[in-house]
């Protein structure tokens, strides 16, 4: 039994090393792995002097530690921005993995997920998004192309129509409130978002603002002058940590008039807020004029709204954890506290209806949590 706890103790030291990978530096892997190396002394050592058991946990742990450290500081060049069921790592687009907040491995997936639909689905497209296939680049493309099997899978299929779904519906809605005379959208955690990129001919007084991270929109600004697209003279760039703050007044003091009415696009942002940030932004939307409208999505309530576990812990895998969610029936109420009037949420009926009928595997998500409201 002694033999085979040695055999198997080492090893575990080692997987926990590599559990470190994705957030690891070398000063936190060490500690990780202390208690787990110092136990493995005891029991392997056990007529060892108390003094030697410490400094050889310390030294593995040391050892090891540093390890991982250099191969996280190698993930820097090297991220695994990998999404279920397609791996995505040297070359895939994006910023580098594990440096300043505000870089998002999930926009780098939603991207990627775009792009995948451009190549390798089905036409009718649900979104025709040819900018994102020149975003993440000839290399990246021959990799969806060669991984296009493992797109097929359920879940990554139903992850790509839940992000081909929200843009369209987005799109489709700031279309109709542009015809009511809307001339300002404003895209909240913009991401590798590219409506401002392939935007229909719109009057000429037509505005749009990209909200996120700097470290979000340096790296979409490097991704966009490697692919040669060019920045449309309406778009303008708003550097903001939503939480740090204030929304309304970033947003005019960037150009963004709060007497006329505005479209805002808020997809894949809710999740990544907590409540009273969440509320904070729609108290912001709903201060703008009549005819304002705001479109965006939302996990559910943990345990009693079928919340996608699966989903919640990968994007926590990349350091983007989920901070609230919502039942229809809360959203709701916060949307009415807010001042909204008008709420729709997204039917599933309505969604297969965008959907079509296919063989490539792409079909309306069971729980479809995307929505509008208008002031």
């Amino acid at each position: 039994m002694k033999q085979l706890l040695k055999w198997v103790a080492w090893p575990f030291v080692v997987l926990m090393a590599l559990a470190r990978w994705a957030g690891g530096t070398f000063l936190i892997s060490a500690l990780a792995l202390f208690p787990v190396a110092l136990v493995a002394e005891l029991v392997f050592r056990k007529h060892h002097p108390w003094k030697l058991h410490l400094l050889t946990a310390a030294g593995a742990s040391l050892v090891i530690g540093a390890l991982v450290g250099a191969a996280a500081w190698l993930g820097l060049k090297f991220p695994d921005l990998s999404i279920p069921g397609l791996a995505l790592k040297d070359d895939a687009p994006g910023v580098r993995k594990g440096t300043t907040r505000g870089e998002s491995l999930t926009a780098q997936g939603v991207a990627a997920l775009r792009a995948a639909h451009q190549l390798v689905d089905d036409l009718p497209r649900i979104l025709d998004d040819p900018i994102s296939v020149q975003l993440v680049g000839p290399d990246f493309v021959s990799r969806i192309a060669a991984n296009s099997e493992r797109l097929r899978d359920p879940q990554v299929s139903a992850l790509r129509c839940h992000v081909l779904l929200r843009s369209r519906y987005a799109e489709d809605r700031l279309g109709v409130c542009v015809q009511e005379g809307v001339r300002q959208c404003v895209i909240i955690g913009a991401g590798l978002d590219t409506f401002a990129y392939r935007q229909p001919p719109e009057p000429d007084d037509f505005r749009v603002f990209e909200v996120d991270h700097r470290a979000s929109q340096e790296s979409k600004r490097e991704l966009l002058a490697k692919a040669a697209i060019s920045i449309p003279a309406n778009l303008t760039f708003v550097e903001l940590d939503i939480e740090k703050r204030s929304l309304r007044e970033t947003l005019v003091h960037a150009g963004v008039d709060p007497t006329r009415p505005g479209f805002f696009s808020c997809l894949g942002v809710l999740v990544y807020l907590m409540r009273d940030a969440v509320r904070d932004l729609l108290r912001t939307v709903a201060g703008f004029p009549p005819g304002s409208e705001i479109v965006f999505t939302y996990a559910g309530s943990v345990n009693t709204d079928d919340d996608p576990t699966w989903l919640a812990n990968r994007a926590k895998t990349l350091g983007e954890p989920w901070l609230s969610g919502f039942s229809a029936e809360e959203l709701v109420g916060e949307l009415r506290e807010a001042g909204f009037h008008a709420i729709e949420f997204l039917s599933r009926e309505a969604a297969a209806r965008y959907v079509g009928h296919r063989t490539d595997g792409l079909e309306p998500p069971r729980r479809v949590r995307i929505a509008s409201a208008r002031v």
